[in-house]
């Protein structure tokens, strides 16, 4: 095992994180990313400047015809996400010259000359396109350059394989077996996959102080006279404003305990949105006119404030449910309507067990039969629960769990053995240090062999 610190600090290594801002989910991993790696290390930051796929995010995220043909094209229909994929990747691979002269301009404006270049990218976009013209910069630069990918979501999506990256980072073994049989399916070069938990800011993972979370579980108390507070991030494609919008003004008719706290980029997708919950007093707003301001937004809120709850969409199950309770971003998960293709998550109530909760709120009962104490009982092993698609119906959902103790209980949350299901590996929130930690083990091997 190499001293990480060590091997991430020399002077002879560059480290540039290579990143899209076509969603917060990307720059909330480069983030997190960043924040583990040592403070002696020199690093530095390459954007992608391709406006067109923060945009072709945005309209398939949004259109329900578009969003139909994205998540087709994710794998629904499994030939037609062969086709896209592969006409995909022979585009990326072969339109690179925006990000070569990047590149190369980096490069020639760095005072010292490395002479190993690791590449850290968090987008599919970058990753193929670097991973395609990295024979020719080490050629021309004289020096030594290393792509690691971190896939930044828990979908076998194929374009997340990609040739001639050295490490690439998945957060479950069920990707891993996925992405390795369509590779070899297809004939493709072997790839190294290394499956690690999903990087989570090192910074969210600290122990809140007991005093803190008394009060995060005051907040989910039906008895409790606190404010409840919960955040809402919005997404880099300003998904499910109107349902966000709609939910917190019908939690407030319940409650005058419900607090809001939106973080969100001023943009002009998200400008009525923003303008309509400033005239709110419940509602307070994180904004910034900069992608990377409004990660950074998150992660102040978490580390400023107690928040109890967080409405997302089910693309967050990675990212937060790998955090505890008792952590500074551990808040109880709501999730919103899916957008794109999401997968299993052994965090949640089993889908047996989220009808039979929609069920028992529709019809206002409490948790006195037996199926409603299985279900108060099963509460300690969700992370989060999904919510109705109807934002009224949805608040109600909110106020009867909160009523009925579900939220309380939840808060009590311990790993099982039927959380851990034989992937205990991939449920932890120290995935950035074991990040870390293997990539140095590789370049010190690359290093020995020279």
């Amino acid at each position: 095992m190499s001293n990480t610190a060590q091997v991430l600090s020399q002077k002879s290594l560059v480290v540039i994180f290579a990143y899209a801002p076509s969603g917060l989910g990307h720059l909330r991993v480069t983030k997190a990313l960043y924040e583990g790696l040592p403070k002696s290390a020199h690093s530095l930051l390459l954007g992608s400047h391709d406006q067109g796929i923060a945009a072709l995010h945005r309209i398939a995220s949004l259109h329900p015809l578009t969003r139909s043909m994205m998540e087709i094209s994710q794998g629904l229909i499994p030939i037609i996400e062969d086709i896209t994929t592969y006409a995909a990747r022979m585009y990326l691979r072969s339109n690179t010259k925006l990000i070569y002269e990047q590149l190369t301009t980096i490069l020639d404006q760095l005072l010292t000359v490395p002479k190993t270049v690791l590449i850290v990218a968090t987008h599919t976009t970058l990753a193929h396109q670097i991973a395609a013209i990295k024979e020719q910069v080490m050629k021309e630069k004289k020096v030594q350059l290393f792509v690691v990918v971190q896939v930044t979501d828990d979908t076998p999506q194929h374009i997340w394989y990609v040739p001639g990256a050295d490490m690439t980072f998945i957060p479950s073994d069920r990707i891993k077996d996925q992405l390795t049989s369509y590779g070899r399916a297809f004939n493709l070069p072997k790839m190294a996959f290394e499956v690690n938990p999903y990087p989570i800011n090192p910074k969210l993972a600290k122990i809140l102080p007991s005093e803190e979370h008394t009060k995060r579980h005051q907040q989910v108390t039906y008895e409790s006279k606190t404010h409840t507070h919960i955040a809402i991030p919005i997404s880099g494609a300003a998904v499910g404003t109107r349902f966000f919008k709609d939910i917190m003004v019908a939690l407030r008719t319940f409650s005058p305990r419900f607090m809001f706290h939106i973080v969100s980029k001023r943009a002009p997708y998200t400008e009525t949105f923003l303008n309509e919950a400033l005239s709110y007093d419940f509602i307070k707003l994180y904004v910034s006119d900069q992608d990377r301001a409004v990660v950074d937004k998150y992660d102040e809120l978490y580390l400023t404030s107690t928040i109890g709850l967080e409405i997302t969409k089910p693309s967050e199950q990675a990212f937060k449910a790998l955090l505890k309770p008792k952590q500074f971003g551990g808040s109880l998960l709501l999730f919103s309507s899916p957008v794109g293709k999401q997968e299993y998550d052994n965090l949640l109530p089993t889908e047996s067990e989220q009808m039979q909760l929609y069920k028992l709120a529709a019809q206002n009962k409490p948790l006195t039969t037996q199926e409603g104490l299985n279900l108060l009982s099963e509460a300690i092993h969700w992370r989060g629960v999904r919510l109705p698609d109807n934002a009224v119906e949805a608040a109600h959902f909110v106020w009867w769990c909160l009523h009925q103790g579900i939220l309380a209980a939840m808060m009590h949350w311990k790993m099982t053995q039927r959380n851990v299901n034989g992937h205990a590996h991939e449920l932890t929130s120290d995935g950035v240090k074991l990040f870390w930690e293997k990539v140095a083990d590789f370049l010190h091997q690359k290093q020995t062999a020279l």
